[in-house]
């Protein structure tokens, strides 16, 4: 990570911290939870970029995926989940620094390959600490509970097909426009306009990321039909 980006994340953390932005989280925090089973088996949420992990974090949940703190492309993602078994046996390796595109020679984290997946360890500052990471929690996946959060971002509808075929509890598919054709389709509005779904998973400076304020993953995951948050719903103590 460059100074500039370095001092540009001491920052936002600072922000963060802030007893006002401390306190609306704490107070979202016991808002969803107060709405999760707990009695339910723990899912295994298997996302294509850190937004399982977030929510696991949220809802105080143990990481039964591997893919936390980490992104793939959603091209990737998709083989990923459609062939899960396999590509969960195979060994990790990592690509030395000379062999990372200069896109992400900049960010300096592990880039691990999984045969034909590439997988982005944004979150790791070695590539011991992703491999061990990832080892570990591949080992807790629950075939028979596994949960898919994924967006139509370059997908094609081949890709969302098998997407719609992988054996799973339930799946969701964040979208930037109406897609009623698609039974697990889940429009984001704001992103219409742009014609794409920006990165839902970073945090605005009141504290909060747009999946939280239109997603009630805990009423998702519970097996839930309404887990929209629609406008003006979203907690007005924590607002």
């Amino acid at each position: 990570m460059n100074v500039k980006a370095a001092v540009k994340s001491a920052l936002k953390e600072m922000w963060f911290r802030l007893p006002h932005i401390r306190r609306r989280q704490n107070r979202y925090l016991a808002w969803i939870r107060a709405q999760y089973d707990y009695s339910a088996k723990p899912p295994s949420i298997l996302t294509p970029s850190c937004i399982g992990g977030l929510i696991s974090h949220n809802l105080g949940l143990a990481f039964r995926s591997p893919t936390v703190n980490l992104w793939m492309d959603n091209h990737d993602f998709v083989k990923f989940a459609c062939d899960l078994q396999h590509y969960l046996s195979m060994e990790l390796t990592f690509l030395a620094p000379g062999e990372k595109t200069e896109q992400f020679q900049e960010g300096d984290y592990p880039v691990g390959k999984l045969g034909d997946l590439t997988v982005y360890f944004n979150h790791y500052r070695s590539d011991e600490e992703a491999k061990d990471a990832w080892n570990r929690r591949r080992e807790r996946v629950d075939a028979q509970n596994l949960f898919l959060i994924c967006d139509d971002n370059r997908l094609s509808d081949e890709e969302i097909a098998a997407l719609q075929k992988v054996p799973c509890k339930r799946m969701i598919l964040f979208t930037a426009r109406p897609r009623p054709e698609l039974p697990n389709s889940f429009w984001m509005r704001r992103y219409e306009s742009l014609g794409y779904l920006d990165n839902y998973n970073v945090r605005e400076p009141d504290g909060f990321r747009e999946f939280e304020r239109v997603f009630n993953y805990a009423r998702w995951l519970n097996g839930e039909k309404d887990f929209a948050i629609g406008e003006g719903q979203f907690p007005p103590e924590v607002a």
